[in-house]
């Protein structure tokens, strides 16, 4: 959260007993919610968009949104404006963006939701595959302590060439377990016609993530861990999704021309989170319980693991 906020507001929270930091984590949880696909089923079934727009959970989602959301986040809007250092809100302006209020508001909505709850549950995924397997963790313990020999310290994303098992290791994960279930919705902007089937204008296409990265025509043994299988693939997640269709080694970030906007940001807090956690810790099993890494629960727009227990054992280097 509070990367998200520096990066939107210029705002950083020492504490997470602070009651704006409170305040804005309902807000994003809140907006989670509201955009999770049973939730907003008048966007998919126009049947019930009448009842659901006056009576329904689009009614309740409207008032919640209009005096509760929007009011706090004008307020960090306006605060922002204010900050000497920058911030999201103000290149909007300084780089000769015409934006309305309601446009500034999805904006940083977006932001908010897009930047936080989805690396809570890519790390939640990380450290439960981990764990279940020991052998790869201390592959990755190995390299991250070859790195912290030669220099001192762990290593930065600009390095990360430097520790390639570490950067497959977080690859897989984010095929093995994706993040969301259908990643970012996209729309016809003309009439299609594909192996035969006709998309018409204006229709609103959404893909399952899981099974793209489950197809074993693109991955062998799919429902295998494997980090092998991403170890000559070293070009950074942003680089391979602005690619060739054919050259992607995954779709978590989403496909085609709209994918997400902060995937360069996200890569980056992964990468961090990931050498930090392993570099000194091993994650292990509380008692002979291991932790299940097969079902999966919803999260409104993501995909997270069953609630588990693991230890977190320090170790040096």
């Amino acid at each position: 959260m509070n990367v998200i906020a520096t990066t939107v507001f210029c705002k950083r929270y020492d504490t997470v007993t602070n009651p704006e930091f409170i305040k804005l984590t309902k807000v994003t949880e809140q907006t989670n919610i509201n955009c999770a696909v049973e939730n907003d089923l008048s966007n998919f079934l126009p049947i019930v968009s009448m009842y659901d727009y006056f009576f329904g959970k689009h009614a309740a989602q409207r008032r919640y949104v209009e005096n509760e959301r929007n009011p706090f986040l004008r307020r960090l809007i306006e605060e922002a404006r204010q900050e000497k250092g920058p911030n999201m809100i103000k290149s909007f302006a300084e780089d000769g963006f015409e934006l309305t209020k309601d446009q500034e508001l999805g904006i940083i909505g977006d932001m908010l939701v897009g930047g936080n709850d989805t690396q809570s549950v890519t790390l939640a995924w990380n450290t439960v595959i981990m764990c279940n397997h020991p052998e790869i963790q201390l592959k990755v313990a190995s390299e991250i302590d070859q790195f912290v020999e030669q220099h001192g310290r762990t290593p930065t994303f600009k390095e990360r060439d430097q520790v390639p098992y570490c950067v497959a290791v977080m690859k897989e994960s984010i095929r093995f377990r994706t993040t969301t279930s259908f990643g970012l919705a996209h729309t016809s902007k003309n009439d299609l016609c594909v192996d035969g089937y006709l998309i018409p204008k204006n229709t609103t296409i959404i893909s399952s993530m899981e099974s793209m990265h489950m197809n074993p025509r693109f991955y062998d043994e799919p429902t295998v861990f494997n980090p092998d299988r991403y170890t000559n693939s070293q070009k950074t997640m942003q680089a391979s999704a602005n690619g060739r269709i054919e050259d992607r080694d995954h779709f978590n970030f989403g496909w085609g021309r709209r994918i997400c906007p902060a995937i360069y940001l996200a890569e980056t807090e992964m990468f961090m989170a990931f050498v930090e956690i392993f570099s000194r810790c091993y994650v292990e099993p509380v008692g002979n319980k291991m932790p299940n890494i097969h079902d999966k629960l919803s999260g409104a727009l993501t995909v997270f693991p069953k609630s588990y227990q693991v230890k977190f054992i320090k170790r040096s280097f």
